[in-house]
C-alpha cells in the first residue's frame, strides 16, 4: 500500500485520520481503533471490533468525503464516539450540524416565515402540524429572551 496522503483532525479526544492510496482510503477514530475503508472487497465497509478485523458492516454511500463528514458531526453531536449510533448515522447516511441561533434572529425567521404570531396559530387552528405548535412556544420564549441562543439540528442530506 503506497500512501498517498493523509490528514487528521482532533474531536473531543478522539482523532480521526483520513488517508488516500492508490489502492483506496480509510478513515480510523482514535484511540478506539475504529476503521471504516474501502479497501479489499469494493465497497465502503466498517470494522466495529479492532480486535476482530474480519468482522465489517456494509456502508450504503461511497462518498468518502460524506462518511468523513458523518464521522466528524457524529463526534462533535454526542461530544464521543456512540458505535451503534455511527453506524445507524452511516447506514442511513444522515448529516446534521448543530446551528447556534440567537432568540432574536428566531423571531425574525418566525415573522419571516408566518407574519405574526396571531398568523401562526391560526395556521395551527386550519392545519395542525407538531413542527408548528414548536414554532410558536419558541417565538414566544425568545419574544421575551432575545440575547439567549437556541441550539438547532437540521438534517441537511439523508440518503434512505
Amino acid at each position: 500500500m503506497i500512501k498517498r496522503s493523509q490528514s487528521h483532525i482532533e474531536i473531543h479526544n478522539k482523532i480521526i485520520y483520513r488517508t488516500e492510496t492508490t489502492t483506496g482510503w480509510s478513515i480510523l477514530i482514535m484511540p478506539d481503533g475504529i476503521l471504516l475503508d474501502n479497501y479489499h472487497h469494493g465497497y465502503i465497509h466498517i470494522h466495529p471490533n479492532p480486535n476482530k478485523h474480519n468482522i465489517k458492516e456494509k456502508i450504503k454511500d461511497n462518498n468518502r468525503d460524506k462518511i468523513y463528514m458523518v464521522v466528524c458531526n457524529h463526534i462533535n453531536h454526542h461530544m464521543d464516539l456512540a458505535l451503534k449510533t455511527l453506524i445507524m448515522e452511516l447506514k442511513k447516511m444522515i448529516i446534521s450540524l448543530i446551528k447556534e441561533q440567537k432568540g432574536s434572529e428566531l423571531v425574525q425567521e418566525m415573522e419571516k416565515t408566518y407574519g405574526s404570531l396571531e398568523e401562526a396559530k391560526k395556521l395551527f387552528k386550519r392545519t395542525p402540524r407538531n413542527m408548528i405548535v414548536v414554532d410558536i412556544e419558541n417565538w414566544k420564549y425568545y419574544r421575551k429572551h432575545p440575547n439567549e441562543y437556541i441550539k438547532k439540528l437540521p438534517v441537511l442530506s439523508q440518503n434512505i
